[in-house]
């Protein structure tokens, strides 16, 4: 009955790791229209920056702002917490100012007063500026934000959280096994291929995996970990069945080892959640592609499907580039009048593979393609998302 499952990993690149989207506290327009921020915090380059942020429900809290020049940038404090970064500018008139990380566009600024959305980093990362366009007057900065250790609305263990929803998928069911056992059961009423399911598991005990089973049918397996994501969420697969809808049983369960026997009262924490898929998804070169992701702090609908690749122009709004190839070593590019870019390698040797390759930020027009490590064109499939 259960065909195939099929897993998606949230975030390929440095700046997605944390994959997510801004909401909450302050949300979307407060940060494009700086004069309803609230709770307001401290004024950056003559802009009011808010004073706490929440991005997938995790709460974070300034704590510090600069200025930011083209000859001297900034290095991103070392934090045990995740981070983002918001950047600032005013008096650009018609010029733009970019923010890049670790010499990856990641935001831009234009207009006489901007507040960008925030951009997760890592500690250590270096920040820098280029301004083009603008006058003697413009001024740039960024706002520094950090996680403050409490989790977004869900079901959580106090560690870690299944949360309410991820993109568009709605929290259906979801559990963490209690103190002292290793196992935990959940059930939920519907078609298989209509739900995700995500489990969580650590230890610091070596050689034990996790194990989920859906009516018995066989578990899907994966080792514990050391530490797990406080949003195990994120991280995700999903079922190809087409049975009729019925209840469901789930248990999460460890044993030792791959095919070993199961550890009932093993030292580690278990979680299991379900989630709904109210997004269709879209079939592209025989792979099921999700028409609502989150990706580097913001949530992203699929507007446009592209065979091969071309010239866009993305001058109002930042747009999120995936890909969908066939063959081993390839990977999406961009060339913009002003940054270029592109994703990791795929490495599937047969049947088509697909990655979210990056965000193209406004304000340019970007020559888009698909090529392999030979920097050769390959045949392949782009897609193109925008911001919700």
């Amino acid at each position: 009955r259960i065909r195939a499952a099929r897993r998606r990993r949230a975030g390929i690149a440095a700046v997605a790791a944390a994959s997510v989207a801004v909401a909450g506290i302050a949300g979307l327009g407060a940060l494009r229209d700086p004069s309803t921020i609230e709770p307001a915090g401290p004024v950056v380059v003559g802009v009011d920056v808010p004073q706490e942020v929440a991005i997938s429900g995790f709460p974070y809290t300034l704590t510090s702002t600069s200025s930011l020049t083209e000859d001297h940038g900034l290095k991103v404090p070392e934090s045990d917490q995740s981070q983002a970064v918001s950047l600032v500018a005013s008096d650009l008139g018609s010029g733009t100012a970019t923010l890049f990380l670790d010499g990856e566009a990641v935001a831009r600024a234009r207009g006489s007063q901007d507040l960008e959305l925030p951009v997760p980093v890592g500690g250590g990362q270096r920040l820098r500026v280029e301004i083009d366009g603008a006058g003697p007057q413009a001024r740039v900065g960024v706002a520094v934000y950090e996680a403050t250790g409490e989790l977004a609305p869900g079901v959580d263990n106090g560690t870690a959280v299944f949360r309410d929803s991820v993109a568009d998928a709605r929290l259906l069911t979801a559990a963490f096994a209690r103190e002292g056992e290793s196992q935990v059961t959940v059930s939920f009423r519907g078609r298989l291929s209509d739900v995700r399911f995500a489990s969580y598991c650590t230890t610091q005990e070596k050689g034990l995996w996790l194990n989920v089973d859906f009516d018995g049918d066989g578990p899907i397996t994966g080792p514990c970990r050391g530490t797990d994501s406080r949003d195990p969420g994120g991280s995700w697969s999903s079922f190809e069945d087409d049975g009729p809808a019925a209840r469901h049983t789930v248990r999460a369960y460890v044993t030792r080892g791959f095919d070993g026997p199961e550890v009932d009262t093993a030292d580690a924490e278990v979680g299991v959640g379900i989630y709904s898929q109210p997004s269709p998804t879209r079939q592209v070169q025989g792979m099921s592609v999700d028409t609502v992701v989150e990706y580097a702090g913001r949530t992203w609908q699929l507007d446009r499907v592209i065979r091969d690749g071309g010239v866009l122009d993305f001058s109002t709004t930042d747009q999120l580039l995936g890909f969908v190839a066939q063959g081993e070593m390839s990977r999406a590019y961009w060339e913009g009048e002003r940054t270029r870019g592109g994703s990791a390698f795929l490495g599937r040797a047969t049947g088509p593979a697909s990655a979210m390759a990056g965000v193209l930020l406004r304000g340019e027009r970007y020559e888009v393609g698909i090529v392999n490590a030979h920097d050769e064109s390959v045949p392949g499939t782009l897609l193109i998302y925008r911001p919700v």
